[in-house]
């Protein structure tokens, strides 16, 4: 982990792209401003985690639902096209 020390009105770069305004300093809080494009997210930390925790949720979810399916749904069948290559050579002058 990287330890800058900022004050109100400075900023920190990351990348091309993305801004890191101090705005405000209390005594047990830090506002911070966050320039970044439109497609990339920006998420408070405890939010991110929340995210993170539901999603993991929802994939265990997903795993016990297929694994109480097991061997009971069979893959779907797939139509096959055979392609009938011309044949080369002799026959090919007898067949017409």
């Amino acid at each position: 982990m990287l330890i800058i020390a900022r004050r109100v009105g400075q900023r920190i770069v990351l990348g091309d792209d993305i801004e890191i305004h101090v705005t405000a300093l209390s005594r047990k809080v830090v506002k911070i401003g966050v320039v970044a494009p439109r497609g990339r997210a920006v998420l408070r930390g405890e939010v991110h985690d929340s995210i993170l925790e539901a999603n993991q949720a929802s994939l265990d979810g997903s795993l016990e639902v297929a694994e109480s399916v097991g061997g009971k749904v069979k893959p779907a069948a797939l139509p096959v096209t055979v392609i009938r290559r011309a044949p080369k050579g002799p026959e090919a002058r007898d067949e017409g």
